[in-house]
């Protein structure tokens, strides 16, 4: 019994991957990946700088609430040490 191979089954499998290949190359060079990176970048780095942003308004919010805390302090014992 001898095995036989069978090249148009071989040809069409190299066609095949030619066909990928085409593909791959063409979109590879149109940029499309590249892009898409970037866009997907260029998102996570306004999700950081919102992220920043709410949290500098944060902090700055509540440091501002702790001087007008202080001053109440402040003005109280003013009043109740020198009345």
């Amino acid at each position: 019994m001898m095995i036989g191979i069978d090249l148009q089954a071989i040809k069409a499998h190299k066609w095949l991957w030619g066909i990928i290949g085409i593909i791959l190359l063409a979109l590879l060079s149109s940029g499309l990946p590249m892009k898409i990176y970037n866009d997907i970048t260029i998102q996570q780095e306004q999700k950081i700088r919102i992220y920043l942003q709410e949290r500098e308004q944060y902090f700055n919010s509540s440091d501002q609430s702790f001087k007008q805390l202080m001053t109440k302090i402040i003005a109280a014992n003013v009043e109740i040490y020198h009345p």
